[in-house]
C-alpha cells in the first residue's frame, strides 16, 4: 500500500506519496516517491479522493515497472478516444447501437469533461455510476396547454399536413394533443410550422426519472468496452470499469407488469371485437406470439409461411429522430427465430392478407412494399404507434394501461404457468439463454412448480 503524507506549505497543500517495493534483482527494498500538489480550486474533501486515485495509479505504475510491464506514454483525452473509437466502429454496428452509444458518450462528457485516459480511475468511474443511480435521468419536456384543433380548422389544414410540415410522426402529434410529454424540439417545430408562439400552446416541465439497475449497468458496460479496447492497445494497464474494480450495482429492477389469466382473456375478447383490422392483427400478434414491437414493425409477408403455419422473426424496424426509420437485424442471433403460430392467429392472418391485397397502396420506397402493417402512404408504421392502439383497446375493455412489453411478459408468463418447458419458452421469446428466461420469470415458474407438485400428488392418491 502506498503511504500518503500531507504537507501544509506556505504556497498551498501538497501530498508526498511513497511506495516501498522489493527489487527482484538485488532483493533489497526500494522506496519510490512522488509529490502531488492540491489545485487551489479543489476543496479539501475532493482533494482526499483525488490523492487516493493518484496514489493508486502511482503504485500500479511502480509495480508494473518492477515486473517489466510497460504501457505506452499517451496524453489521449478519454472522451476524444471514446468518440474516435465509436466512429471507427460505425460501419460494423447498427445505426440503433450507434445512436445509443453516442448518447452515452455525451453523458460521459458532462461528468468526465476533458480528463486524460491515463487519469481515469476506479473511484472516478464509481462516482459516475453512483451519481447516475442517485440522480437518474432529468429531461426537459413540453406539455400541451392548448390544442391545435381550432387553429387547424381555421386555416383549413389537416393534422397529416402539419405532421409533414413539422417533420413529426403521427404518434408524436397524437401524444402532444392528448397532453402527454413530448420533446421540446418537436413542439417548437409544430409551432413554427403554424407560425404561432410556443408559449401559447405548450409549457415546459422538468421530468425526473430514476434509473433502474439495468440502465446503470449499461453505462458500466459501455465504459468497460471502451477501456478494454484501450487496454489491448497498451494505452492503459487496467480496465477500471470491470467488475474487479467496480462494486456490484444494486437497486430495484423494473417491476414486471402483466395481465393475469382472466385479464388476458378479457383482452383477447376485446381484440376479437376490434373493427380496425390492422389494429386487430397487430394486437393479436403481440398477445399470441409475444414478439417485440420493433419485430412486428419489421415483419414482412415473406416471413409468414401459410403452409407450415410459422412466423420467421429476422428483422426489426426502428425510428430515430435524426435518421428516421430503418431496418436492422434482430436484437441477438437467437432473436432470429422461426416459431409456430396458433391456429386462431393463422386464420386471422389469412383474412388480413386478403384485405391487405385489396386495400394496400404501394410506396416509392421498395423496402416497405412487403411490410405487413403499413400506413395509407405505403410506409411501415413506426413501432411507437402500436402503444396508442394498445391503450385504446385496453381502455375500452376496462383493463390497466400496461405497455406493449407487458403483453410480451404476459405471453411468456402464461406459457410458463401452463407448464411449457423453459427451453421452448426461451426459444419462442428469442432469449439467447434459457437462464435469461428463468431469471426474469422465476416468480411465474413457481406457479408451474406448484402445479407439477399437485399433479404428482394426484397420481399417487
Amino acid at each position: 500500500m502506498a503511504t500518503i503524507v500531507k504537507n501544509e506549505l506556505k504556497n498551498g497543500i501538497s501530498y508526498r506519496i511513497q511506495v516501498k517495493i522489493k527489487d527482484e534483482n538485488t532483493g533489497k527494498f526500494l522506496v519510490k516517491a512522488m509529490t502531488w500538489k492540491k489545485p487551489t480550486d479543489v476543496k479539501e474533501t475532493e482533494a482526499k479522493r483525488l490523492v487516493q486515485k493518484v496514489a493508486f495509479d502511482f503504485e500500479e505504475k511502480i509495480y508494473n515497472q518492477n515486473a517489466g510491464i510497460q504501457v505506452k506514454e499517451n496524453n489521449a483525452i478519454f472522451i476524444d478516444y471514446a468518440r474516435d473509437r465509436l466512429e471507427r466502429q460505425k460501419s460494423t454496428i447498427s445505426l440503433h447501437t450507434y445512436v445509443k452509444e453516442t448518447c452515452m458518450i455525451n453523458e460521459f462528457e458532462k461528468f468526465f469533461c476533458r480528463i486524460k485516459m491515463q487519469d481515469m480511475s476506479p473511484s472516478l468511474i464509481q462516482d459516475f455510476l453512483d451519481m447516475k443511480q442517485r440522480i437518474g435521468k432529468l429531461d426537459i419536456k413540453a406539455i400541451s396547454k392548448k390544442k391545435f384543433k381550432i387553429l387547424l380548422h381555421e386555416i383549413k389544414l389537416l393534422p397529416s399536413q402539419l405532421q409533414k410540415m413539422a417533420k413529426v410522426s403521427k404518434p408524436l402529434y397524437l401524444n402532444s394533443q392528448r397532453g402527454n410529454k413530448i420533446e421540446v424540439e418537436s413542439a417548437k417545430a409544430m409551432c413554427n410550422a403554424l407560425n404561432v408562439r410556443y408559449c401559447d400552446y405548450f409549457t415546459t416541465v422538468k421530468v425526473h426519472t430514476p434509473y433502474a439497475k439495468s440502465t446503470v449497468n449499461a453505462y458500466r458496460k459501455a465504459l468497460c468496452a471502451i477501456f478494454a479496447t484501450a487496454k489491448r492497445q497498451r494505452l492503459i494497464e487496467h480496465n477500471y470499469a470491470s467488475r474487479d474494480y467496480i462494486k456490484a450495482i444494486k437497486g430495484p429492477q423494473k417491476e414486471i407488469q402483466i395481465l393475469d389469466e382472466n385479464q388476458a382473456r378479457v383482452f383477447a375478447d376485446a381484440i376479437e371485437k376490434e373493427d380496425n383490422i390492422e389494429r386487430k392483427i397487430a394486437l393479436m400478434t403481440f398477445l399470441y406470439m409475444g414478439i417485440r414491437r420493433s419485430e412486428l414493425a419489421g415483419l414482412q409477408w415473406k416471413d409468414i409461411n401459410f403452409e407450415t403455419g410459422t412466423m420467421h422473426i429476422q428483422r426489426s424496424l426502428h425510428f430515430e429522430p435524426r435518421f428516421g426509420k430503418f431496418y436492422k437485424s434482430t436484437k441477438t442471433e437467437s432473436s432470429n427465430r422461426e416459431i409456430t403460430m396458433p391456429d386462431r392467429l393463422l386464420e386471422e392472418y389469412k383474412k388480413y392478407k386478403q384485405w391487405w391485397n385489396e386495400n394496400r397502396t404501394y410506396t416509392t420506397k421498395p423496402e416497405y412494399e412487403d411490410a405487413i402493417i403499413k400506413s395509407d402512404s405505403g410506409e411501415a408504421y413506426e413501432p411507437s404507434l402500436f402503444i396508442i392502439w394498445l391503450r385504446k383497446v385496453l381502455k375500452k375493455a376496462g383493463l390497466p394501461a400496461v405497455t406493449l412489453h407487458s403483453i410480451r411478459h404476459t405471453n411468456i408468463s402464461l406459457q410458463l404457468m401452463a407448464g411449457v418447458d423453459i427451453k421452448t419458452v426461451a426459444a419462442r421469446a428469442g432469449h439467447s439463454m434459457a437462464s435469461t428466461t428463468s431469471d426474469i420469470y422465476s416468480h411465474f415458474m413457481r406457479s408451474s412448480d406448484i402445479k407439477a407438485s399437485n399433479i404428482i400428488d394426484n397420481i399417487f392418491e
